[in-house]
């Protein structure tokens, strides 16, 4: 990124200023295989998508790239479909709207190369989370065919 990209001045400061709390899966979260809870890892998943939507938000605006329109839409469609299994669906938690417009003055506002390490971080996390989602996923549909 250094060697095509001449930002790597401020690297420190990037680096610094990355306080993203970017939605990821946990043990906690009963989604790995020992120790799964379904509705606890559903609930964790549909929130964690549904806290993308700012981040993808963004993405949208910065990189001006229909993708990511249609990934936000993707997202947003796989949570509600992913809602439709849970059992106490008021247990997930509805992002802040005021917190999310906070959040989405606060990366606008970011400088160029804390923005382009944002934009990668923000990427590398939403590819890991839908890692986990899509092994979640299977592992339920394996059961599902198996019962």
């Amino acid at each position: 990124m250094c060697l095509t990209q001449s930002m790597c001045d401020d690297s420190n400061e990037a680096l610094a200023e990355n306080n993203l709390n970017l939605p990821n899966i946990t043990e906690r979260d009963g989604c790995l295989a020992a120790g799964f809870d379904e509705e606890t890892c559903l609930i964790r998943i549909v929130g964690g998508l549904q806290e993308f939507d700012t981040y993808l938000q963004y993405m949208e605006k910065e990189m001006k790239d229909n993708k990511f329109r249609f990934l936000k839409l993707g997202t947003a469609q796989l949570a509600h479909n992913l809602k439709l299994l849970i059992k106490k669906a008021d247990a997930v938690p509805t992002p802040n709207p005021t917190a999310s417009k906070n959040l989405l003055s606060e990366l606008q506002s970011l400088k160029t190369w804390s923005k382009n390490v944002g934009l990668r971080l923000i990427l590398w996390h939403y590819t890991r989370f839908m890692e986990g989602t899509i092994r979640v996923v299977r592992y339920l549909h394996t059961r599902s065919t198996v019962a």
